[in-house]
């Protein structure tokens, strides 16, 4: 900061305004084309500033030349950015920000869980960010350091505060986050803009049981600032953004044991040589198609073809791996994914369809006659061919994008409103492993048990 001041005086110093002086009858005069030179230092309490620049001032018949120019300016903005450098090292440490964030994202987002119901559940990605941004918007402001600038008006509130070395005493700590501010925000698995989680229950291999279940698991990548504000006894506001990263719903740096490590050695060591060469449907190089390889549960960024001597290809290197699979993105088309192993050096060529997007609309049958949805109806459509799926809301989605293909289609309306389940009584027969000896052999037996729904 000091030698931001120094670089910003030096060249400003030369526009000051004398004219208040000249009125008084003072001559000042001075070189514009030199440079001062600035020393700035920075105490808790104040800010020193030691500037030379000579300047010739003239009244009647005296001249006198003055070359250093030094003024003690009072003000907290050295140990504002002590206390910024502490607070710093603290989110950069304990991660406190992220592991406030990732509570929200348990609390507020579809994770883990499963439903009783014979629906399947789904999910628009845009609205489930919204709700996540406006979430963060309304927790975000609680977050307090241990200290005397504010008081707890519930005791469940302590949740939200986090201690530094020392507490907070003559100033005030505010943590903002807007819901208008960029994100970048990703869902998996998702499709095309769709999360889906299909019910168990239906298929004739689960009819026993007597009642659905969804259940569902969902991981997210979410990156946004969040302003720290620093406020002291006089007024003064010293700021600064950080960055808040959530890794497949993990906070950035977090120690998530041995599957994370083996995700970063697999990406770490690319020593196989690949080539890729993307078309389009009809043949033309596609150029700009970012390349991806899934290896176990690890997914590398490889980089993107590039149009050169009317190919468009990427000549990388891969990690060695048997069985992985190669992934072909670009806006606008279809993802491609085929199963490749890279355990020696290869070249492949992938085909990526044009997404067209088509207009749409909604139509029901009722008692021989055709109408349209009514305000309290909703549908969900989905499209299913070989080759690609997607699922729409309507009326929230008025357009889709397909590939040419036969689709069959499904279609659900419903009203708005909650799905009521009776409860039920049902009896479960599962093999267990037989008593004794015979169950070390590997014999079984059937247990069966009654299981009790409550109403839903």
């Amino acid at each position: 900061m000091e030698k931001q001041i120094n670089n910003y005086l030096a060249e400003k110093v030369k526009l000051c305004s004398f004219d208040e002086l000249s009125n008084k009858g003072f001559v000042i005069n001075y070189d514009k084309t030199k440079k001062a030179e600035v020393k700035t230092e920075i105490l808790d309490n104040k800010i020193n500033l030691a500037i030379r620049y000579p300047i010739e001032i003239s009244v009647g018949d005296e001249t006198r030349k003055v070359n250093f120019h030094s003024v003690a300016i009072d003000s907290g903005l050295g140990s504002s950015y002590e206390l910024a450098n502490k607070i710093y090292s603290k989110e950069k440490n304990s991660l406190f920000l992220e592991n406030y964030t990732r509570d929200v994202l348990v609390l507020y987002l579809p994770n883990n869980d499963v439903e009783i119901s014979c629906k399947d559940l789904t999910w628009n990605v845009e609205d489930v960010k919204k709700n996540f941004k406006q979430a963060l918007e309304a927790n975000i402001p609680f977050i307090k350091l241990l200290g005397n600038y504010y008081s707890l008006s519930k005791f469940e509130n302590k949740y939200f505060v986090t201690r530094l070395d020392e507490d907070i005493t003559n100033k005030n700590i505010n943590f903002v986050y807007s819901s208008s501010w960029p994100m970048n925000f990703e869902v998996w698995p998702s499709d095309n803009g769709i999360m889906v989680a299909e019910a168990i229950g239906l298929q004739e291999e689960f009819k026993a049981l007597g009642f659905c279940i969804v259940p569902y698991h969902f991981v997210y990548d979410a990156h946004f600032p969040v302003l720290i504000q620093i406020t002291n006894e006089k007024g003064e506001m010293f700021q600064f953004p950080v960055i808040v990263s959530i890794d497949k719903s993990v906070p950035k740096k977090a120690n998530v044991g041995e599957v994370e490590v083996i995700e970063n050695e697999i990406c770490h060591y690319k020593n196989q040589e690949g080539i890729v060469n993307t078309y389009d449907e009809i043949g033309n190089p596609l150029e700009n198609v970012k390349i991806r390889y899934k290896c176990i549960s690890s997914i590398c960024n490889i980089g993107e073809t590039v149009l050169e001597n009317n190919k468009a290809s990427l000549n990388a290197l891969f990690p060695k791996c048997v069985n992985g699979f190669l992934i072909a993105e670009k806006d606008g088309y279809m993802q491609r994914k085929i199963q490749l192993s890279s355990d020696s050096a290869f070249s492949t060529n992938l085909v990526l369809m044009k997404l067209n997007k088509l207009d749409f609309e909604i139509k029901v049958f009722e008692d021989g006659k055709e109408r349209i949805l009514k305000d309290d109806e909703e549908a969900i459509i989905s499209f299913i061919s070989e080759n690609y799926k997607t699922t729409v809301f309507y009326p929230e989605q008025k357009e889709i994008e397909l590939i040419p293909d036969i689709y069959e289609v499904k279609a659900y309306v419903f009203k708005k409103g909650n799905l009521e389940l009776p409860d039920k009584t049902t009896q479960i027969c599962v093999d267990v492993p037989a008593v004794g000896i015979a169950g070390i052999i590997g014999q079984t037996r059937e247990e069966c048990f009654e299981m009790s729904l409550p109403s839903q």
